[in-house]
């Protein structure tokens, strides 16, 4: 790694708010049959604003996180981990609808509060919920890819695996990504 660049906005202590960053690598990297350039979601594709939730194709979410919820000492998987994740909705539109808000609550038991602290620290946060019950993105998946598949397009890297929600549930269900659509402009220089 020759440099990181972070999010000017980015905070510690609310990692779920402007979760991004870019990293220069000192060399290019070598592509081959597991390793390939993917294209990265433009202002051009509108579904993620309009209509999130209905997405027409698929979405498969990657990492190298723990399979169940972390006890003291996570185990990390020693396998690249894919799961089938479904649209639940986009923190910065979804969250004024009460019956989105009243969803989260009755599907996922989130507080209140824990989706009022979402909604005022993350504007540009795809939700996505395991498309099998019981699957889902869980701790050390963060940093990973969030790709949109649909019939005769290329894929499309639309987000980054920023945090899982869910108590009990963790591991098994709802989780953020940050939105890289809503970082286009920031991206720009780098793409």
């Amino acid at each position: 790694v020759k440099e990181v660049i972070i999010h000017p906005k980015f905070n510690p202590d609310n990692l779920a708010s402007h979760d991004i960053a870019v990293i220069i690598l000192k060399r290019d990297v070598r592509l081959n049959d597991y390793l390939r350039p993917i294209k990265v979601i433009d202002h051009d594709f509108k579904i993620l604003e309009t209509s999130f939730r209905q997405l027409p194709g698929k979405l498969i979410s990657t990492g190298w996180g723990t399979k169940e919820p972390p006890s003291r000492f996570p185990i990390y998987s020693k396998v690249l981990q894919e799961v089938d994740v479904a649209p639940v909705g986009v923190t910065k539109t979804d969250l004024t609808d009460q019956s989105f808000r009243d969803m989260l609550i009755s599907d996922f038991n989130m507080s209140e509060e824990i989706i009022n602290f979402i909604q005022a620290n993350n504007s540009n946060v795809l939700l996505t919920q395991g498309a099998v019950s019981g699957t889902g993105n869980c701790l050390g998946d963060s940093g990973g890819p969030l790709v949109y598949y649909e019939k005769g397009r290329k894929p499309l890297l639309i987000g980054i695996t920023s945090y899982a929600v869910g108590g009990e549930k963790l591991c098994k269900g709802l989780a953020g990504f940050t939105n890289i659509q809503a970082f286009r402009d920031w991206l720009a220089p780098y793409l």
